[in-house]
């Protein structure tokens, strides 16, 4: 699939992206979030589609195991009383792996444009949304959208 063909049919196939990411994820910018990276998926892969229905359903399988992958990684909160308590039952193999990962993802943001690394670390470190770093960069939300999913894709590049 080209570049004009794929663009073409990303607006028809996002709102059945973004409504089976709402199935897994109560929160609409999680959503959004996954629905952007299987966007970034989708276009890494965009040689091997065929045609538009083929995207549609690949870009639905997608986006459902991002969006499975996103709830898994939150942190369990169980309350007592009234404080809560993060539950943490890994064992140490995984939680080292974790740490490797992390030191991964650490140097893949470092060697990103420091703009780049900048819109990251807003929306991921900070939570900001989309239209609070559209108005810290004075841009529009759309295009504030293009480059998250930009660097995104650069980082599922470096992270293969």
């Amino acid at each position: 699939m080209e570049l004009q063909e794929f663009t073409e049919q990303v607006p028809k196939i996002r709102r059945l992206m973004l409504t089976e990411a709402l199935h897994y994820l109560s929160d609409p910018d999680d959503a959004e979030d996954a629905v952007q990276e299987a966007l970034a998926i989708l276009w890494v892969r965009h040689k091997k589609i065929k045609d538009a229905d083929k995207m549609l359903h690949y870009g639905v399988v997608v986006v459902k195991n991002v969006s499975i992958d996103m709830f898994r990684k939150r942190k369990r909160i169980v309350p007592i009383d009234t404080e809560m308590y993060i539950t943490d039952n890994r064992n140490a193999q995984v939680q080292q792996e974790e740490a490797e990962g992390e030191q991964r993802l650490k140097h893949a943001i470092e060697s990103l444009t420091e703009k780049q690394s900048a819109i990251i670390k807003m929306r991921n470190v900070d939570k900001l949304s989309y239209t609070e770093i559209a108005k810290i960069l004075g841009t529009s939300e759309s295009s504030v959208r293009g480059m998250i999913c930009k660097a995104r894709a650069i980082l599922f590049n470096k992270l293969k």
